[in-house]
């Protein structure tokens, strides 16, 4: 029902403004909720500062390495992909889209912060190159047995076009890898 709230939404252009907000108050109260559910799923807890890390919060005990005190979990930029000859149909409006990338990162044997990244199973919103952009916080925790890592974010395609989104996306870890679970993430045109 998100996409019926949108500004540019047929509703909201007809001026039915008692219907938009019937909606818009369902829609918050269902996202209480669901925030609610998961509760054990917390941002920040993070005493280690991450340089030019996007979002970071407290590593679930399972993602501590061994040796180590305490660790976070980060969002930090991707790297682009190593540039290859332009082909002559290469569309030069297209932009190159870099991904977020998931690490541990914590306080060495020598005080220095090591890292290491998160392997993720399936694109899910980590590797969705039309919105990956747009993640801007995360949470971590464990519940039910499971550690889990929540990504979320709000923007426009990355690529430049007209759709919007609202990711909210669960990864579990499986011991190896991040594993989408849940994908709650709206797009709307």
């Amino acid at each position: 029902m998100a996409p019926l709230s949108h500004p540019k939404s047929g509703l909201q252009e007809s001026g039915s403004d008692k219907l938009v907000k019937a909606i818009e108050y369902n829609l918050d109260h269902c996202s209480k909720g669901f925030d609610a559910k998961y509760a054990a799923i917390k941002s920040g807890g993070c005493a280690l500062t991450v340089d030019g890390a996007i979002a970071i919060a407290a590593a679930p005990s399972v993602l501590v390495p061994k040796g180590a005190a305490s660790a976070c979990v980060a969002l930090v930029p991707g790297k682009p992909a190593a540039k290859t000859a332009k082909a002559d149909d290469e569309d030069p409006e297209i932009k190159d889209v870099v991904c977020p990338e998931m690490a541990v990162v914590w306080k060495g044997a020598k005080g220095a912060l090591e890292r290491k990244q998160l392997a993720f199973t399936a694109k899910g919103a980590l590797g969705d190159e039309s919105f990956c952009c747009t993640l801007s916080a995360i949470a971590t925790g464990t519940m039910g047995g499971k550690s889990l890592v929540r990504v979320r974010g709000q923007g426009r395609e990355c690529s430049g076009g007209t759709a919007d989104v609202a990711s909210d996306a669960f990864y579990e870890w499986n011991g190896s890898a991040l594993v989408p679970t849940i994908d709650a993430s709206i797009m709307f045109h």
